[in-house]
C-alpha cells in the first residue's frame, strides 16, 4: 500500500514538473531575453531580411527569410537607418515613404548554431529576427540583405 502511494506521488510529481516546463516554455515563446518586444510599429511599413549562408567553397548552404520580428528599440532603429545612404523615396496610397536597402557580410571562424539575426547599433540590438537557424563552420560566409520601408523621418 505504501509502495503504491509512493508510485502515485512520483507519477503526480512528474506530471506537475512536465506541466510547469510546458507552461513556462510557452510563456517564453514570444520573449527575447525575458522581455516582450512589439512585432510591428506604424513607422515601419515593411522590413524584410534575407540570409544566405555559403560554405568556404562559395556554395549556398542555407537561404532564410525570417518572419518573426521583435522591435527592441524603435528609436535606435530609426537612428541607425538615418546613418544609411542611398535612400529612395516612393509613394504608396498617396503617402511618401523612404526605402532603405543595404547588405552586410560576415565570415565565420568557428562552428556555431544561430537562430537569431538582428540590427546592431550602439552596442545593442535594436531589431531582432528569429528564424529556423543554421549551423556555421569555419570559412563560411553569411550574406545579409535588408530592405526597410519606413515613414519619412
Amino acid at each position: 500500500m505504501l509502495k503504491q502511494a509512493v508510485l502515485q506521488f512520483n507519477f503526480i510529481m512528474k506530471i506537475e514538473i512536465f506541466v510547469l516546463f510546458f507552461v513556462v516554455g510557452f510563456s517564453l515563446v514570444d520573449n527575447s531575453y525575458g522581455q516582450v518586444y512589439p512585432h510591428e510599429d506604424p513607422s515601419l511599413l515593411e522590413v524584410s531580411l534575407q540570409l544566405q549562408l555559403r560554405n568556404s567553397d562559395g556554395q549556398l548552404v542555407t537561404y532564410i527569410e525570417p518572419t518573426t520580428m521583435y522591435i527592441a528599440n524603435i528609436e535606435m532603429v530609426h537612428e541607425f537607418l538615418d546613418t544609411k545612404e542611398n535612400k529612395k523615396i516612393i509613394e504608396k496610397d498617396g503617402e511618401m515613404f523612404e526605402v532603405i536597402q543595404y547588405e552586410q557580410t560576415a565570415r565565420f571562424d568557428k562552428t556555431a548554431q544561430y537562430a537569431t539575426y538582428g540590427m546592431w547599433y550602439k552596442d545593442d540590438f535594436s531589431l531582432l529576427f528569429r528564424h529556423d537557424g543554421y549551423l556555421s563552420s569555419p570559412g563560411d560566409t553569411l550574406d545579409v540583405y535588408w530592405k526597410i520601408v519606413r515613414t519619412i523621418q
